[in-house]
């Protein structure tokens, strides 16, 4: 999919929670936002009329979690949740069907939890990205929800952040695991 609009999407929130599957109890988070995440994000903020693929994510600001009691449907539940994020999902728009239009900014969106919301803004092409991780050094972030494989499956991806960036352009072979 190399045809198609770049993108690049600001998202930022006091707090999120991008839930970790495999933790029933608490709801802990992943330390930043998965590539799933960020395509229903984008699917959110700028409309389903468009199929979307990461390129890569920009983490602004360093990984800072706190514990915290949330409200849940079914009681109160103890949740791990990041404080302070701010990213830049950096994607390739491609409409579907026949429409041309050019992605805005029309819904709102959360950050992992409809509790959490979060401010978006599209950036210019040539507005640079600032980022407070641009020394933080090499990251591994584990394995983390890419996208939605067919029958329902997750498609999972190992990856890790060099100085804030989350490089997703690599070849899939190098990237995925399905389960």
């Amino acid at each position: 999919m190399s045809e198609g609009r770049l993108i690049r999407l600001l998202v930022e929130g006091e707090r999120a929670c991008f839930r970790r599957s495999e933790f029933t109890a608490a709801l802990v988070s992943y330390d930043v936002l998965p590539p799933l995440s960020a395509i229903k994000t984008l699917e959110n903020v700028l409309g389903r009329q468009f199929q979307y693929q990461p390129l890569r994510l920009h983490v602004l600001r360093p990984i800072r979690f706190s514990k915290e009691v949330l409200a849940h449907p079914s009681g109160a539940r103890l949740a791990w949740v990041l404080l302070d994020v701010a990213y830049v999902i950096e994607a390739l728009a491609r409409p579907l069907g026949s429409g041309g239009a050019d992605p805005s900014i029309g819904f709102g969106s959360f950050l992992g939890l409809p509790s959490m919301p979060a401010a978006t803004r599209l950036l210019a092409p040539d507005e640079p990205i600032i980022s407070e991780m641009t020394r933080s050094g090499s990251i591994d972030l584990g394995w983390l929800p890419y996208c939605r494989a067919t029958k329902g499956l997750t498609t999972f991806c190992r990856l890790a952040m060099l100085n804030g960036l989350i490089d997703l352009n690599r070849s899939a072979e190098e990237l995925m695991l399905c389960e």
